[in-house]
């Protein structure tokens, strides 16, 4: 039903990718953004929107930067994924901490931060072993 506010079952998420039904099959009530029924509507949407893109996607929501993503960020994640989902971003990504902590601070000041050709190592093969994305 349109125009509904008052949703208590991740209706948003009703698609069947494995990131919609491993979204709807996570406790949230065991991190900080608490059962689905009370995330704001601000929180479901755009988690809806990441998780019926094509492109690959991750949102990061809360001061511990918990992670939701689709599809097609999973294969970023590479042996990382499903575990990072619900995830700190620091606790996901620690290899680039020092490198994503002050984008983080940047945008919540306020700017849009871009970057183009920027090389790092992420750590999302078997084992951990760094790989070089771009």
């Amino acid at each position: 039903m349109h125009g509904r506010t008052d949703q208590t079952e991740p209706e948003l998420f009703a698609g069947n990718t494995e990131m919609a039904r491993l979204v709807r099959a996570f406790d949230w009530e065991a991190t900080p953004l608490g059962p689905f029924a009370d995330w704001p509507l601000s929180l479901k949407t755009v988690a809806g929107v990441v998780l019926t893109s094509y492109f690959p996607n991750m949102i990061v929501w809360g001061p511990d930067l918990l992670q939701i993503y689709n599809d097609g960020f999973s294969q970023i994640l590479g042996s990382k994924h499903p575990r990072a989902l619900g995830q700190p971003n620091a606790k996901c990504w620690p290899e680039v901490w020092d490198f994503n902590r002050p984008i983080f601070e940047r945008v919540f000041e306020g700017e849009t931060v871009h970057f183009e050709d920027k090389h790092f190592r992420l750590n999302r093969g078997q084992g951990g072993h760094p790989r070089m994305r771009s």
